[in-house]
């Protein structure tokens, strides 16, 4: 279920370029690991529906062109557009996830997590001026086609079902000027101060990267956002039932030791 929380999981490196650089890094689309990101469809029922899509497209806009023409122009279209689209990922919960500092910190013990609001994320990036940007919640469908001419940003908020875990929530923007070489992303100037609602550091972590975090983060005016993790490492019931256990083994060998004595 959607929340008005998203998150965003950093290892320490990541943080600190966070708050030295005060900006939010904007991945461009043709470098996200998943080789599906901006793809024109998958799934068989896709490819299937996307076939039959261009088939009818191009009647109507091709001019006479053939089909294989018709849909590698389509293509082409569609790959100038990922390398002009840049992309901020979060996860988008009430609460934290184990499975995300698993999974997006290399040391789950050495990352940290903002944490802000969908509607604050959204009034700071529309004050820059960015070009058609968008801030959705990501779909995760087995079958996706593209199903219209010029290909909409659709495609950048549809991801597969093995995907669905991360809840993702992004923000994205897209460029009209083509580069002539690939670039890794854009950094996006923001006020960390009003942005972030806290920062918490991981359930994994030792008090000397927890006293590390804080004393980053008030170097920017930022330490009273720092947090511990609200996950809890240690049920208390099992602590409690150790110290009971040692206690009465501890009782019954001072019992063992009085009846030898008598």
């Amino acid at each position: 279920m959607s929340t008005e929380f998203i998150w965003r999981y950093l290892d320490i490196e990541k943080f600190s370029m966070l708050l030295k650089q005060q900006a939010l890094f904007f991945c461009s689309a043709k470098k996200f690991e998943d080789p599906f990101e901006g793809e024109f469809a998958w799934g068989r029922v896709g490819y299937d529906k996307f076939i039959e899509t261009q088939k009818k497209l191009c009647l109507t806009y091709g001019g006479g062109m053939d089909l294989d023409m018709f849909m590698a122009f389509n293509l082409k279209t569609l790959k100038e557009i990922s390398e002009n689209t840049y992309i901020s990922c979060w996860h988008n919960s009430e609460h934290e996830s184990e499975a995300m500092w698993r999974l997006y910190c290399k040391n789950p013990a050495k990352g940290v997590v903002i944490k802000s609001k969908k509607k604050t994320l959204q009034a700071h990036l529309e004050n820059k001026g960015l070009n058609k940007l968008q801030l959705k919640s990501v779909k995760y469908i087995p079958n996706f086609w593209i199903k219209q001419y010029n290909p909409e940003s659709d495609v950048f908020f549809s991801k597969r079902p093995s995907f669905e875990f991360e809840k993702e929530f992004r923000a994205i923007f897209q460029e009209d000027t083509f580069h002539t070489s690939s670039v890794n992303g854009k950094l996006i100037p923001v006020s960390l101060i009003e942005l972030l609602d806290e920062i918490r550091t991981s359930p994994f972590a030792d008090q000397n990267f927890k006293n590390e975090v804080l004393e980053l983060s008030k170097q920017y005016g930022l330490d009273t956002k720092v947090k511990v993790s609200e996950i809890e490492m240690h049920p208390i019931m099992s602590v409690e039932e150790k110290i009971i256990a040692e206690g009465s083994g501890w009782y019954q060998s001072k019992i063992r030791l009085a009846v030898r004595g008598a």
